[in-house]
C-alpha cells in the first residue's frame, strides 16, 4: 500500500514532502477578510460593533449609513486608508482609492461606492452597496394609510422605485466589474 500511495502521490506532490518547512501560499491565494455593516448613523451601542470588528481583525471594512464622522472609528481605524463618500465609509489596511459611485434617480440618492484596494496579492475592486429600505413604504400600511386607503398604492409605488434602484445599481456593479 505504501508503494502504491507513493506512486500516486509522488507526481501530485512533485516528489516533495512537506516535512520541516511550511508550504508557501502563492500571493494570489492570500486571504482578505472583509467585514460590512450598516452602522445606522452610529446609533445604539456602536462600541459593541467596534469590539466585534477588533475581534474579527479584518483587512477591509465597509460601512453604510456612516454619517457623520465617528470618534470611535477614528480612534481604532484612524491609521487606515479610507474612502468616505456620503454615507459610505470604506477603510483598509492597504491603500484604497475611490473609483466611482452610483446614483439612482428613483430616490435621488447614492446607492453604491466603488473603491480599488492595493493588496499585497494585487488589486481588489470592492463595491459597497446600500439600497433603499422597504420599511418606509410598509409603514404607510399603518394609521392613515389604512384609513385613507392609499397605503397599498404607496407600497406598490415604492416596490417599483426599489426595483428601478436595484437595476441601476446592478448595471453599475456590472460596469465597474467589467471595465
Amino acid at each position: 500500500n505504501l508503494i502504491s500511495a507513493a506512486m500516486v502521490m509522488g507526481p501530485i506532490s512533485q516528489y516533495q514532502l512537506p516535512f520541516g518547512t511550511a508550504a508557501a501560499i502563492p500571493p494570489q491565494a492570500m486571504p482578505l477578510t472583509v467585514v460590512t455593516c450598516n452602522v445606522q448613523g452610529y446609533q445604539r451601542d456602536f462600541s459593541q460593533v467596534i469590539r466585534e470588528l477588533i475581534r474579527l481583525d479584518p483587512d477591509v471594512i465597509a460601512f453604510q449609513e456612516a454619517l457623520p464622522d465617528n470618534a470611535l472609528v477614528q480612534k481604532h481605524f484612524g491609521s487606515w486608508h479610507v474612502v468616505h463618500r456620503g454615507e459610505f465609509w470604506i477603510g483598509s489596511r492597504y491603500p484604497v482609492y475611490f473609483v466611482d459611485e452610483c446614483r439612482s434617480q428613483a430616490f435621488d440618492r447614492r446607492t453604491a461606492v466603488c473603491a480599488s484596494i492595493d493588496t499585497p496579492a494585487g488589486e481588489v475592486v470592492l463595491v459597497n452597496v446600500h439600497q433603499m429600505t422597504a420599511r418606509r413604504s410598509l409603514n404607510k400600511l399603518k394609521g392613515s394609510g389604512i384609513v385613507d386607503g392609499k397605503g397599498p398604492n404607496r407600497v406598490e409605488r415604492n416596490v417599483l422605485l426599489r426595483n428601478d434602484e436595484a437595476s441601476t445599481t446592478r448595471d453599475f456593479v456590472d460596469h465597474v466589474a467589467n471595465g
